[in-house]
């Protein structure tokens, strides 16, 4: 149980009753589903009647807690998640860019392969691997930056490490599919491509 920060290690502890072990304060957990502001003089009534020397204090719902004691922890992750979604972005209109001005440069490449035998998988096919280049690279680059980085980016996490399968799996995807989906609209234009129109031009 983390009894100060999520961010703690878990510790051994050994649970004993309290007037085997007494302390000069204790903290109470109660599970309601009743607003804070009407639960907690029923709370103060209910500690009087026990023990009527105990003072309360400190009454508060555990989300507040949690909240505290992540500090500013979500506001960055909100804005490294916002400029890694900008990133994305700016990345498929990059590779949108860059296919689409390649199609429309090598017309006549792509029209001479199609007249030779060429098929329509053997165009994709063409396209697709330099598009994934870039993004291979560009996966491995980024799984290199993360080993190098790990223990900064764990600060930022809770309950996954940087190098988690499933965490690090879902985004490499993600970058792929991206890069797959900006590449769609220059690609099936290189497929319309009317290899004798193009011989005649």
């Amino acid at each position: 149980m983390r009894s100060a920060s999520l961010w703690d290690e878990t510790p051994v502890e050994v649970y004993v009753p309290y007037l085997q072990d007494p302390s000069f304060a204790m903290t109470l957990l109660v599970r309601t589903t009743i607003p804070l502001d009407r639960i907690v003089p029923v709370m103060r009534h209910e500690i009087r009647q026990v023990a009527p020397d105990l003072s309360t204090a400190n009454i508060r719902m555990l989300d507040d807690i949690v909240t505290e004691s992540m500090g500013s922890t979500p506001f960055i992750t909100l804005i490294v998640s916002a400029f890694a979604a900008v990133g994305l972005m700016l990345s498929a209109i990059g590779i949108f860019s860059v296919f689409a001005f390649g199609v429309a440069s090598r017309t006549r490449e792509i029209g001479i392969r199609q007249a030779l035998g060429a098929t329509r998988g053997h165009v994709t096919r063409l396209f697709l691997k330099e598009a994934l280049a870039p993004v291979i690279a560009g996966v491995l680059g980024g799984t290199a930056l993360v080993l190098g980085l790990g223990r900064i980016i764990a600060t930022l996490l809770f309950g996954v490490t940087p190098t988690d399968p499933l965490s690090f799996g879902t985004a490499v995807c993600i970058v792929v599919i991206v890069a797959l989906a900006a590449t769609y609209l220059p690609v099936r234009r290189a497929l319309q491509i009317d290899p004798a129109a193009t011989l005649r031009n």
